[in-house]
């Protein structure tokens, strides 16, 4: 069956998310843009470490899911915050309801003399990709509690 058949049947899953960053409340808020749900099973910080949730956090069609970012800009802030502007990669591990592997792209940037107002993200990059993480890594999905 060709792409566009899928994608006129409803039959794709490829993952499509789109981020906004909401500085109130130090989360980035993902929409799932893809017509399935979508499951956040963990992220990864540039090429330090990974974390692998105990359950993974579902991102329903249209829903918004905010995820905490306050951790990385902590971590971010504490550069030196006369110098440059600070990027951190991230990545999150996701899978769609087929149990197919991808990983959403985003940067955060701080600059450390404005704090949380000084945060920007790039757009969200979805691509197929296998990853895997480590059980001993499990921890709790981040929340954002407004």
């Amino acid at each position: 069956m060709t792409r566009a058949i899928q994608d006129e049947l409803g039959l794709n899953y490829d993952v499509m998310l789109e981020g906004d960053l909401d500085k109130k409340n130090e989360a980035l808020n993902v929409t799932n843009k893809t017509k399935t749900s979508v499951y956040l099973w963990g992220m990864k910080k540039d090429s330090d470490w990974q974390k692998l949730y105990k359950t993974a956090k579902p991102m329903l069609p249209g829903s918004v899911t905010p995820i905490g970012v306050t951790l990385f800009v902590h971590e971010l802030s504490r550069y030196d915050p006369q110098g440059p502007i600070e990027v951190m990669a991230i990545q999150l591990l996701l899978k769609n309801q087929q149990g197919e592997k991808f990983v959403g792209h985003f940067t955060l940037a701080i600059n450390g003399k404005n704090g949380i107002g000084g945060v920007s993200a790039t757009p969200i990059y979805v691509s197929r990709e296998n990853w895997n993480v480590k059980e001993s890594n499990a921890s709790t999905a981040p929340s954002v509690n407004p």
